[in-house]
């Protein structure tokens, strides 16, 4: 269950991430840095900075008391610090740097609300907490958080600490966050046939890599390379995706090629199962052992080629991976000898295709 509820956690970060991107601005999402997710609008320079806690329950709504509680620690005589005095501990260092806290849920918030009435949240939106609450639990939230953190924060909160009921579904999360990815590739690559599934699970490692990645020494947009995904690295995955997308690439007329050349069918389908898992390593911007295994085997490609053998296009796929493979530099991006077929065919036909479109551009203009 604990895994289940991180992987909720990376997938409304994915979700946000998408948003973000819809959103056009500039922003970089960081997590696990201060904060379940943080969110800049500069890698170098930030003049905002969002910091989200992300918590689910399956049984019953968030309560101010529960927001405040303070646990008894096991380490020493003192207190565990409060969700809400966890998020907001940064204010006092923040203060009017455009700093904003938000606690966010999937099962909503019960509460008083400004007429004196109890209430329960569960409808999916972001509401600022002072204009949420009563007066009386506003000021129970200020009172706890300034015995807590010893600096009366309650001016500022007041215009910059929110909570938030998630529009994301605590039993389905991952199909939801499967689904908003589709809808996100059909606005954004519209006609590119990019298989959500596999972009989607791509995001979703992103993420949990930069999760787990421990936090480097150095200056912010070090950290920020290591810990979060911003507007250019998402473009490149983007790029990257449709590049490779079904109806984009090379890899049907591979398949009619192989056919041609009378691969057994059973080689064929198994090539064709490679090739979906080749798409999605590739997708990956951060690979480089990807990307250092694929240098070497169109290396070994193109020497192939300059032999001018009449051998077929599996052939040659097949004696550049031998000899790519007998080099003591290869190997650490741990393709299977499919996929790395299945790379050297779509890289030579890729690059076929660049060369003809040179050779008609040029044609072009010297007919003009």
């Amino acid at each position: 269950m604990a895994s289940d509820r991180f992987d909720y956690q990376k997938n409304w970060a994915l979700v946000r991430l998408l948003s973000l991107h819809r959103d056009g601005g500039d922003y970089v999402l960081l997590c696990e840095f201060h904060e379940d997710v943080t969110v800049i609008n500069s890698p170098s320079s930030p003049t905002t900075a969002t910091f989200y806690q992300v918590k689910t329950d399956g049984s019953k709504p968030w309560t101010v008391k529960r927001l405040i509680n303070q646990g008894k620690s096991k380490k020493s005589d003192g207190n565990l610090p409060s969700i809400l005095g966890k998020l907001c501990a940064k204010a006092e260092s923040l203060h009017g740097q455009g700093a904003s806290f938000q606690f966010v849920t999937n099962s909503g918030f019960s509460f008083k609300s400004v007429t004196g009435s109890p209430t329960t949240l569960s409808n999916p939106a972001v509401h600022l907490a002072s204009s949420l609450l009563h007066p009386d639990e506003w000021s129970v939230i200020t009172s706890a958080l300034h015995k807590e953190l010893g600096i009366d924060l309650g001016g500022y909160l007041k215009d910059n600490l929110s909570l938030s009921v998630a529009d994301l579904p605590l039993q389905m999360h991952s199909k939801t966050a499967l689904g908003i990815v589709s809808e996100f590739l059909e606005e954004f690559a519209p006609g590119c046939a990019i298989v959500p599934g596999a972009f989607y699970r791509t995001l979703f490692d992103e993420l949990k890599r930069r999760t787990v990645a421990a936090k480097p020494a150095g200056a912010l947009p070090l950290i920020c390379k290591a810990k979060g995904i911003d507007r250019m690295t998402f473009n490149a995955m983007m790029k990257g995706a449709i590049k490779v997308a079904p109806t984009n690439s090379a890899w049907p007329a591979i398949q009619q090629e192989l056919q041609h050349d009378g691969v057994p069918l059973k080689a064929r389908l198994d090539l064709n199962e490679a090739s979906k898992s080749y798409y999605v390593r590739s997708l990956s911007t951060t690979d480089s052992a990807l990307r250092r295994d694929r240098r070497l085997l169109i290396s070994e490609a193109e020497k192939q080629l300059f032999k001018n053998l009449p051998i077929s296009l599996l052939e040659l796929a097949k004696a550049a991976f031998t000899d790519a493979r007998n080099d003591i530099s290869y190997g650490s991006s741990e393709l299977t000898e499919q996929e790395a077929l299945v790379l050297i065919m779509v890289e030579l036909y890729e690059r076929q295709h660049d060369e003809v479109s040179d050779a008609d551009a040029q044609l072009e203009g010297e007919d003009a």
